[in-house]
């Protein structure tokens, strides 16, 4: 059940703020997603008490958060929200929990949206049951193959003695810095072509932690 506190579920339409009119619009084109996308809400929470209970939905969502910075529960994992972040997630569990100490308000910007095909392939299933929390068959799966590359990997680096240039050292810290593994963030990075951001944002979709 979702349980909330503050007020949650407005309904946006286009005009009422050209900023965000503009913000929607960069999402819709960088992404593509303008013609499946299934509705946008905006979410008022006054302070840290205002609160959403872990639910999740059968779209995905792309959510953007201004004012004070929040957390944002997805499969239990917590990430933190500052003023401007966009977070874009799949069908996981997801919530934003009380803040106690938090006295300022956050207003967030919801759009719902399906996938391509690609995306249903490659991320439709959740990391976790939504009962147990227990790791579900897809992920534990996923692992095993993750940790089978992991081996190869670190063989053919330790064996042919693979150099990370400086530049491309930082952008592997930095996503380490935010909990990803070295490899993940190795990996993450050539396929976003170097894209520290986008790396992020993938590693994140794919329910990947350290």
């Amino acid at each position: 059940n979702i349980k909330w506190e503050g007020h949650q579920g407005g309904k946006y339409r286009q005009g009422l703020s050209p900023a965000m009119d503009k913000v929607m619009q960069k999402l819709f084109v960088d992404y593509g997603i303008m013609d499946r996308t299934s509705g946008v809400i905006t979410n008022w929470y006054p302070d840290g008490k205002g609160y959403l209970g872990s639910h999740r939905h059968d779209c995905w969502t792309a959510l953007f958060s201004f004012g004070h910075e929040r957390i944002l529960t997805i499969d239990n994992t917590p990430l933190l929200m500052q003023d401007g972040d966009l977070c874009i997630f799949g069908t996981q569990r997801h919530g934003v929990p009380v803040m106690p100490e938090v006295d300022e308000g956050r207003i967030t910007l919801v759009v719902f949206f399906y996938p391509n095909q690609m995306q249903k392939q490659g991320m439709w299933q959740t990391i976790s049951d939504p009962d147990t929390m227990a790791p579900s068959s897809q992920f534990a799966t996923m692992l095993q193959n993750r940790q089978i590359g992991i081996d190869v990997e670190r063989s053919a680096v330790s064996g042919a003695g693979v150099a990370v240039d400086a530049s491309e050292e930082s952008r592997i810290v930095t996503l380490q810095q935010l909990g990803f593994s070295r490899l993940d963030a190795a990996m993450a990075l050539q396929a976003c072509g170097s894209d520290v951001e986008r790396a992020a944002e993938v590693l994140l979709m794919a329910g990947v932690v350290g």
